[in-house]
């Protein structure tokens, strides 16, 4: 049995009054929407680093390896930051006709 389900059960057993019960409801909500935060930020911490070391559009090894360690130092912020603003453009190839 999950921990919310105990304190549904202790509630309905008169072990918890029914506010007490409201908000223990409502803090494990709030913490399973940190959890979820906390996940969406590892994610696109690990997307954006995975990106900068495998593109090869930057123009040099100084700019990607600055980029690894803002997003290094500074998590989900430099991430967001990078994805929005420091992706170098793919060259553009020429179609020959």
């Amino acid at each position: 049995m999950n921990l919310l389900a105990s304190v549904v059960v202790a509630a309905s057993e008169g072990g918890l009054s029914p506010e007490e019960a409201a908000e223990t409801k409502a803090a494990f909500a709030f913490m399973g929407s940190i959890g979820l935060l906390v996940v969406a930020d590892l994610l696109i911490w690990l997307f954006a680093l995975v990106h900068i070391l495998k593109n090869e559009n930057f123009k040099d090894s100084t700019t990607k390896a600055l980029w690894v360690v803002v997003v290094l130092l500074t998590s989900g912020v430099g991430a967001l930051i990078y994805l929005l603003f420091g992706r170098p453009k793919a060259a553009k190839q020429s179609i020959s006709q």
